[in-house]
């Protein structure tokens, strides 16, 4: 029996789902937009650390890649997706990216047709470069550096109004400042007849003779979503549609997919998981730095991008800076009172390493390591944020490798702790940025959608996300899949 019916399910409220959704109720058409996580009012968001990951985040935070080491896989699980938790980093597709694709991959979207939506989202969501009012101590520290060494590095821009450097992106925005999807596109889309049911996680996409016909979900209690990494009970519902999106992002649109039963002759579905893994670095320095205040990310060098490397500077609240500092106990301790003059900086790297993605294992889903390759780029992130950070005036700097020195003084000294090779155990990378598992590619051998995203194998199936991306991009893919479900929008209003 149907709950109800519509012209189009739109699974995930992210930058695709979003996207999506607005694009198509803006041109007539009745969309229900599923979101697996809570509807949160701006008031809702704290600076309490637990509640934040616990309300916000794919498995309380906890979702993770097993292995030596465990990379956590952190994403947003709220109505407006990861756009909630992120820092609001907007960069265009690469050109270079895109052409990679167009010659490796079987890409033909035209790049002038991605960037039309570009620039109509940069507009929408008002996206800046981050005023020197708010940049905050941290973020000026890292653009002294870069000037100093003479490095390429640009001052952030980011989908945001009004912004007041409070540095609370990572667990929502307290004042609406941030324009993530839950404060624009969804509500937006609400006033021309998006019905949004939030607490509803797809269990499959329903198909019938290659076609698909609806969405099977459960319908969760209000305000309970789960509890640990075990979900309550929920009531199942079943939506009748002539078109689904799928846009619950790299890690849950595979599952959905595979739930599904949908055709995977070449085993694809889940595939080529891609990611930009972190590492990150501490610098005391002499004059008050306060990374909690000001824009949670201000600065980012790209000096380094054509080695699949991108320097950012990062803020985060008081409870989650003592993770990244070295010593335990009274040590620790001694270190976490002059936080205050502290920076803390991240390199994202652009690996070469793919992973995958598949419901059933044991643990977690994700499977996904750091061959000694990549970790020839986390060597050179390790190293150049420590000279940058010199660069900037810091006393001593913290490299969090294991087993060496947990402290440095100077930039020789850094190279000397790395002249040994340094494994993926020794760093406590974190994945963030996640590509591929649903790929596209006009070759079904290669990729799990036409060019248009829709499957290869069932009619009437798009997917929208970061999992349409042929290759990771080695810089923030929010404007890019934002752009993409853009374009993806439009062909499935030809499929009507």
């Amino acid at each position: 029996m149907w709950y109800k019916s519509c012209d189009v399910v739109v699974i995930g409220s992210g930058a695709g789902g979003a996207v999506v959704a607005h694009r198509l109720t803006e041109q007539g058409f009745k969309v229900v937009l599923l979101e697996a996580g809570r509807q949160f009012k701006t008031e809702e968001h704290t600076t309490a650390f637990w509640s934040s990951m616990k309300h916000l985040f794919w498995e309380n935070g906890f979702q993770h890649a097993p292995g030596k080491p465990t990379i956590p896989f952190l994403q947003g699980r709220a109505v407006g997706g990861t756009t909630v938790i992120n820092s609001a980093i907007c960069w265009d597709l690469p050109q270079d990216v895109h052409q990679e694709w167009v010659n490796e991959h079987a890409f033909e979207i035209d790049y002038a047709e991605i960037d039309r939506e570009q620039q109509r989202i940069r507009k929408d969501l008002n996206i800046h470069e981050i005023p020197p009012e708010i940049a905050g101590g941290n973020s000026n520290l890292m653009k002294r550096g870069a000037e100093k060494l003479g490095w390429s590095g640009r001052v952030i821009a980011r989908n945001e109004k009004d912004c007041r450097g409070s540095g609370r992106c990572l667990m929502g925005c307290p004042h609406g400042a941030k324009l993530g999807m839950d404060v624009s596109y969804i509500p937006w889309a609400q006033q021309q007849g998006l019905e949004l049911i939030a607490d509803c996680p797809a269990e499959r996409v329903l198909i019938k003779k290659g076609r698909v016909v609806g969405v099977e979900a459960k319908l969760l209690t209000i305000g309970k979503r789960h509890w640990l990494t075990r979900e309550f009970p929920g009531k199942k519902i079943r939506i009748q549609a002539k078109a689904v999106v799928v846009a619950a992002g790299v890690i849950q649109s595979p599952l959905i997919l595979q739930r599904s039963a949908v055709p995977d002759p070449w085993h694809l579905i889940g595939s080529h998981l891609m990611a930009h893994p972190g590492t990150s670095m501490v610098g005391c320095f002499d004059e008050p730095v306060n990374i909690w205040k000001g824009a949670t990310q201000g600065y980012e060098v790209n000096e380094f991008r054509s080695k699949g490397l991108k320097l950012e500077s990062l803020g985060v609240s008081p409870a989650l800076f003592g993770v990244r500092l070295p010593g335990a106990g009274k040590r620790l301790a001694e270190y976490y009172e002059k936080r205050g003059h502290m920076a803390l900086w991240a390199g994202a790297v652009r690996t070469e390493s793919k992973g995958s993605v598949k419901g059933g294992r044991f643990l977690s889903p994700i499977r996904f390591g750091i061959p000694d390759a990549d970790m020839k780029k986390f060597r050179l992130g390790i190293r150049v944020l420590g000279e940058l950070m010199f660069a900037a005036g810091a006393r001593e700097i913290y490299p969090g490798i294991v087993g060496r020195p947990e402290k440095v003084s100077s930039a020789e000294e850094l190279m000397l702790i790395l002249e040994k090779p340094i494994q993926a155990t020794h760093i406590h990378p974190v994945a963030t940025h996640l590509f591929g598992t649903c790929r596209v590619s006009a070759d079904p051998q290669v990729g799990v959608l036409k060019n248009n995203f829709e499957s290869h194998h069932v009619k009437g199936l798009f997917v929208s996300d970061g999992s349409v991306f042929p290759s990771n991009t080695g810089v923030n893919p929010q404007l890019a899949i934002m752009a993409l479900a853009g374009v993806a929008a439009q062909n499935v209003v030809q499929t009507f």
